[in-house]
């Protein structure tokens, strides 16, 4: 694998590949910033938010972004950086916070939620359709690792603290979950399951936190494939590149023993390497551009 970038983030998130404009948007979520990068000129541009961001996903527009941080949910207007308030959060925001998500192919974007407090499996799912909030499946400790299959038959859920990935029939029409199904218990594996993305032939995508590692499994849910990093807690993998065959990784170094960076001093970059597979585009939001 290949660093994208030569400066590392304090936890890198939320990679969203751009086709038309052959850009990558993602998260620094302890640095409180949201950061573009045009592949094509290596320019960087970085927008501010007051607080975590959980994930992002790039507005109707394609340009503007839609950033759940913390407490609230909210739009950046990428040429001015103006934060305009959409939803607030259906929570107690000083022990539970946004986090992962990801829109499916109608514009809908689906958001986890992480307590922080890890005490009970008080969290879950929320969607933003239209600029409106609306509870979906709860109980979970930390929500992450959203994606949908190639048909968007099925919505995929990590529970991180409990080394498990559940999924959901989901209903594109309506953008409803049914019961929710174990689809892989990685007790027995190194690390968290963190953020994940699905290949062109519904293979998930999985990156291990702590392991230095990114398991692909399988529709029944084995490991089939495991590609290793040059750092030990990748955060989330989403394909791009032209063909979409270029797999984009980022990474942590927050709050890691001083000690592991001696063996992984890229600890916090953006890694990137080929893949024989093509992945699924990323959708836009589409709430009132």
């Amino acid at each position: 694998m290949k660093s994208l970038l030569p400066t590392p983030d304090l936890l890198g998130e939320c990679p969203i590949w751009h086709a038309p404009t052959a850009s990558l948007t993602w998260i620094d979520v302890p640095g409180h910033v949201v950061h573009r990068l045009d592949t094509a000129t290596g320019r960087r541009l970085t927008w501010p938010v007051e607080a975590e961001p959980g994930c992002v996903a790039l507005a109707s527009n394609g340009v503007d972004m839609i950033v759940a941080v913390r407490n609230r949910i909210v739009r950046i207007d990428a040429e001015s950086g103006r934060l305009t308030e959409i939803a607030v959060a259906p929570f107690d925001p000083t022990h539970h916070r946004f986090n992962d998500g990801r829109c499916d192919s109608r514009g809908r974007f689906w958001i986890g939620v992480f307590n922080e407090l890890r005490d009970a499996p008080s969290a879950g799912l929320w969607c933003l359709e239209r600029d409106t909030l609306r509870q979906g499946p709860q109980g979970v400790v930390l929500s992450n690792g959203i994606a949908f299959s190639p048909d968007e038959r099925w919505l995929y859920q990590s529970d991180t603290v409990g080394k498990v990935i559940f999924r959901y029939p989901y209903d594109i029409e309506t953008g409803t979950c049914g019961e929710r199904q174990l689809f892989a218990d990685l007790g027995v594996e190194d690390g968290t399951p963190d953020g994940a993305s699905v290949d062109s032939e519904g293979r998930l995508w999985v990156a291990l936190y702590g392991a230095g590692s990114i398991v692909a499994l399988s529709g029944e849910g084995r490991i089939v494939e495991r590609l290793a990093l040059p750092a030990k807690c990748p955060t989330m993998p989403v394909f791009g590149g032209d063909d979409l065959r270029t797999l984009f990784v980022t990474t942590s170094r927050f709050k890691r023993p001083a000690g592991e960076f001696a063996t992984t001093p890229l600890a916090g970059r953006i890694f990137t390497t080929g893949m024989a597979i093509a992945g699924l585009p990323e959708h836009l939001y589409g709430g009132r551009a």
